[in-house]
């Protein structure tokens, strides 16, 4: 189902239920889901600028997903930037799918914040911790990058990112937040 720009405006229509009916992504509870995948390539020529009308209505924000985001361009990571749009890296469903690599270390360096997930490929956020920095030192032929990033990503940025839908802080271990615990045996 295409969205006009009319129906995007109508009052009383909330802009996550307009945007996510379109092709551009789709929802998850209450936010909404940008997804850039091996099609990336063809973007430009079927939808023109990909973020222009996401951000035209006020669609990308500290509690929007950008997922994956594997063949964005330095404009769209400015957006990305400008808007504080959240960004969700699964470096193993790209590996496994064939996708490609985020250029996860130039969107930190653009003040992104990116989170690790695993998009269903994997229950184990273990993995995705191992295959990140094996994909970005491989795509920048570079065995010296992505190793603090790796930490950055799992442990500060999806804490930070969780938190902007909960009541309460998540992920840190102090009074007042929420707590979920794992113990690992190694």
């Amino acid at each position: 189902v295409t969205v006009t720009d009319e129906e995007i405006g109508k009052e009383g229509t909330p802009k996550e239920e307009m945007y996510c009916k379109s092709n551009l992504g789709h929802a998850v509870k209450s936010c909404m889901t940008v997804i850039w995948n091996r099609w990336g390539a063809i973007k430009e020529r079927l939808l023109g600028d990909f973020l222009a009308d996401p951000e035209k209505f006020g669609l990308l924000g500290e509690k929007t997903l950008a997922v994956h985001c594997v063949h964005i361009d330095e404009k769209e990571m400015d957006i990305l930037s400008r808007t504080k749009t959240n960004v969700i890296n699964n470096p193993e469903s790209n590996m496994g799918n064939a996708v490609g690599c985020s250029n996860v270390l130039e969107m930190l360096n653009k003040g992104i914040r990116v989170g690790m997930g695993t998009d269903g490929y994997t229950s184990d956020m273990f993995e995705s911790m191992k295959v990140f920095p094996i994909i970005q030192r491989h795509a920048r032929q570079n065995p010296s990058v992505a190793f603090n990033e790796t930490f950055t990503l799992l442990f500060d940025n999806n804490r930070k990112i969780a938190s902007n839908y909960f009541s309460r802080e998540i992920g840190i271990l102090k009074e007042g937040a929420y707590a979920d615990l794992i113990i690992v045996d190694y």
